[in-house]
């Protein structure tokens, strides 16, 4: 508490004084070169209110509503004029996820006056899922890359987004995603012993998925200068080699939970406090799991869901480590994008 109240003294909230509704805009690209498609959901402080949109809403955010609660959110609004520029947080989504999957997070992050968007990465998402996706890893840092240039330089928000202030969330297996942008380098032998472990894969089928590997491409830096700094939410990061991750420069902060089994924390999360020299790595919850960092689920999605993704945190109070989330990115981010005069 001290920590946090010595920090609003000399760093003010910098959108404190102001109040804004919750904006979303849909960006459908393709990237033509790698034949592949990138959605982006955008969302953004928006002056309007809910009676001055007429815009049809979207079939798969009808169906993202039988299943998880969103927030009310106006589509194709107007952004703000009450700042001329916002920061950019991009969201980088876990295995079989989508691009929505923490908009509870984007909505707490834009009333603070950040424009958040979530890159969907297409064949590793619950729609779309494609079983040789786990043989191409740089599809993921490729997909943030191309909706970055996208957001930058030919969006709706290209004249709005704040061009040195500029950071990456990523959940799960977005958070390799994250690592791998920040200039982490996968590890052949790491990767070969995460599939022998988690999946006991037989000798012959290793050496068939490493065959079948570009490694060019799987063994190369992603680093993007533009992201200035990392928010990892329970990352998975047990394939990188320990000199790439030694030489990561961007402020990076990372949480976790100690009753997740999906991506055990000392084999992950603790494993960023070793080596990442600019990490600094908390727990969050002491029985939480890997999935608490998701939206809430309607009645219906815990029936059409997996048990596991709910019933492990069914004792937890979701909303209160919510709200430690929100503290944390806010206070993170603005000692890390924003330079005070």
């Amino acid at each position: 508490m001290r920590r946090l109240l010595t920090f609003l003294f000399l760093f003010p909230p910098l959108f404190a004084s102001k109040t804004f509704s919750l904006g979303v805009k849909t960006l459908e690209l393709f990237d033509e070169e790698r034949q592949h498609p990138v959605l982006i959901e955008c969302w953004y402080p928006t002056d309007a209110t809910q009676t001055d949109s007429a815009v049809e809403p979207r079939e798969d955010v009808e169906k993202w509503k039988e299943i998880w609660v969103l927030p009310e959110q106006i589509r194709d609004a107007a952004v703000s004029d009450q700042q001329e520029r916002y920061p950019l947080l991009l969201l980088s989504h876990g295995n079989c996820g989508f691009r929505a999957e923490q908009s509870w997070f984007a909505e707490k992050m834009v009333q603070k006056g950040y424009i958040v968007a979530g890159v969907e990465h297409y064949g590793n998402t619950w729609e779309v899922y494609d079983h040789t996706y786990v043989c191409r890893p740089w599809e993921r840092p490729m997909d943030v890359r191309f909706a970055l240039d996208f957001l930058l330089e030919a969006s709706p928000f290209s004249s709005r987004i704040s061009l040195d202030q500029i950071g990456l969330c990523g959940y799960s297996l977005g958070g390799m995603t994250a690592l791998l942008l920040a200039g982490g380098i996968l590890s052949e032998q790491d990767m070969k012993d995460e599939l022998l472990n988690r999946y006991s894969l037989p000798e012959f089928l290793l050496d068939r998925f490493f065959l079948s590997l570009d490694r060019e491409k799987t063994f190369s830096s992603f680093k993007d200068e533009r992201i200035k700094s990392y928010l990892l939410f329970a990352p998975f990061a047990n394939i990188f080699h320990p000199e790439s991750l030694s030489g990561i420069s961007a402020p990076m902060r990372v949480l976790y939970t100690l009753g997740d089994s999906v991506v055990p924390p000392y084999e992950h999360a603790l494993k960023l406090a070793r080596e990442v020299k600019t990490a600094k790595v908390d727990a969050l919850d002491f029985e939480a799991g890997h999935y608490v960092y998701l939206n809430k689920m309607t009645a219906s999605g815990r029936e059409a869901l997996p048990e596991c993704m709910y019933e492990e945190h069914s004792n937890i109070n979701q909303q209160e480590i919510f709200e430690r989330i929100v503290q944390e990115a806010d206070l993170f981010f603005q000692t890390t994008l924003f330079t005070m005069p």
